[in-house]
């Protein structure tokens, strides 16, 4: 089911798309002024549907990438740009990354809510590396960020092949080890 994002969010998606064109060119390709291209971008305002699907056949993306919440979206804009279609995604994790990651998934919830913590306060801080944020997702991750920092949710750790092994034997001898007892 596809799920509505905030204007701000499809205003920084619109600019996104927009690059290096000007406002005023962009505005007269898709029919609208350059002030409601400009209120667009800011989020002070929606597109309505017909300049959604102007945006999108200008740009080449899906009308929904735009507007909605799929998880296949950033590719639309990625391609846009002619960038590699992971970009932004697991696929282009750095091994500094991917180590972070692995590592993330053993720490306990406190030390989560402290590693949350961290990123939150990189995030607003002057040293915060605004340039390489991915726009379509940056919103909803920070409000993630900020959730698990407060311990209003709880982490949600995945499982690679090598993770589910590991599960799955130390159940396995456990098992064992409750049969011996018996």
């Amino acid at each position: 089911m596809t799920q509505e994002v905030s204007g701000n969010a499809i205003g920084r998606r619109i600019r996104a798309l927009r690059g290096d064109e000007t406002q005023a060119n962009f505005a007269e390709k898709i029919g609208v002024s350059r002030s409601a291209l400009a209120n667009y971008e800011t989020g002070r305002t929606k597109p309505n549907d017909m300049t959604v699907l102007k945006i999108a056949n200008l740009t080449g993306v899906s009308p929904s990438s735009i507007v909605s919440d799929e998880a296949y979206s950033f590719d639309d804009l990625a391609a846009l740009v002619a960038a590699k279609p992971t970009l932004n995604s697991i696929g282009d994790l750095s091994e500094d990354e991917k180590a972070m990651v692995r590592l993330v998934r053993a720490c306990s919830d406190q030390d989560i809510q402290r590693v949350a913590s961290v990123i939150v306060d990189g995030v607003s801080s002057d040293s915060f590396l605004s340039e390489v944020v991915d726009v379509v997702n940056f919103e909803r991750d920070l409000t993630r960020m900020v959730a698990l920092q407060s311990g209003s949710t709880r982490y949600l750790r995945g499982y690679t092949q090598d993770t589910l092994r590991t599960i799955i034997e130390a159940i396995g001898r456990k098992k064992k080890d409750e049969g011996t007892e018996n």
